[in-house]
């Protein structure tokens, strides 16, 4: 799943709307919108890590993340 993509499901899970989650952040309502945005539209942003481990934790999940080297084979340690 892309950062966009996690924001949004987690927003959405967590029953808010871009208004509160961006309250919930500290942020702008415009951020949050810009945070949902595909890479590559105009004013996408990419969220932080703090910022997708917060939707997550609103949501119910926990943020992990995976270490892939260049072939896509995870990295061990």
């Amino acid at each position: 799943m892309h950062p966009h993509e996690i924001v949004r499901h987690c927003r959405r899970k967590a029953n808010l709307s871009q208004a509160d989650l961006a309250k919930v952040l500290g942020k702008r309502q415009s951020a949050v919108c810009n945070y949902e945005k595909r890479p590559g539209l105009e004013r996408s942003v990419e969220p932080s890590v703090s910022t997708l481990e917060i939707c997550c934790l609103l949501a119910g999940y926990r943020l992990d993340l995976l270490l892939v080297d260049s072939r896509g084979a995870a990295t061990q340690g």
